[in-house]
C-alpha cells in the first residue's frame, strides 16, 4: 500500500495500521498541509469535522450541525452499487448515478 503518492510539488500521504486499514490521509499543495482525512471506522473525518458516516444501505453526508443529506445505494446480486438515490432539499427523490452492465434491468 502506498505511503507517499507525489507529483511536483504536490502530494498524498497515507497511514494504515498494522492490520492495513486506512487510518489518515493528508494532502499537501505546494508543501503546505491542504487537507486532512481521519478514518475512524465507518466515520470520516475532513479537517477533524465529521463529514461522512458509511452505513450498509449508503452514506449519510453532514452539511451543518443540524442537516443531513442520505445517499441510498441500490444494489446488484454481488453487491457491485447500480445506482445512487438520494433527496433534495424538497425531499423528491434524485437518481445521481445509474450503472448498467448489462442488457436487462435488475430492479
Amino acid at each position: 500500500m502506498p505511503c507517499r503518492i507525489s507529483k511536483g510539488g504536490d502530494s498524498i500521504v497515507y497511514i494504515y495500521d498494522a492490520a492495513g486499514t486506512k487510518l489518515s490521509k493528508k494532502v499537501y499543495t505546494g508543501g503546505t498541509l491542504t487537507t486532512t482525512i481521519d478514518y475512524c471506522g465507518e466515520t470520516e473525518f475532513y479537517n477533524k469535522l465529521i463529514k461522512y458516516l458509511h452505513t450498509e444501505e449508503g452514506v449519510v453526508e453532514y452539511q451543518t450541525t443540524s442537516s443531513f443529506t442520505y445517499e441510498y445505494f441500490l444494489k446488484a446480486h454481488l453487491c457491485n452499487t447500480r445506482a445512487v438515490v438520494s433527496a433534495d432539499g424538497t425531499g423528491t427523490r434524485v437518481i445521481g448515478q445509474v450503472d448498467s452492465y448489462s442488457s436487462y434491468l435488475f430492479w
